[in-house]
């Protein structure tokens, strides 16, 4: 797995910007997130968390942020680390 960056451009909107060869394959959806694969043309590969829609982007934002927060009490042995 790989990491794509969020740049930081003095916005409050923070956007992800992805490559053009880049493929993304719909995973699964859990409520207001759903899940991606996105593939590089070189093979590496990432797991992208999103809001499932506009309508639940203010929900799926929460949950997301409540989800990292996390982060630190995860194992790697057992957990995909964000």
């Amino acid at each position: 797995m790989g990491i794509i960056s969020v740049p930081q451009e003095g916005n409050d909107e923070a956007k992800i910007i992805l490559p053009e060869e880049i493929m993304l394959t719909p995973l699964a959806q859990d409520g207001s997130i759903a899940w991606l694969m996105g593939r590089f043309a070189a093979g590496e590969t990432v797991l992208i968390a999103t809001a499932a829609s506009d309508e639940v982007a203010f929900q799926a934002t929460q949950l997301l942020k409540n989800e990292l927060a996390l982060a630190p009490h995860l194992a790697p042995r057992w957990a995909v680390k964000p």
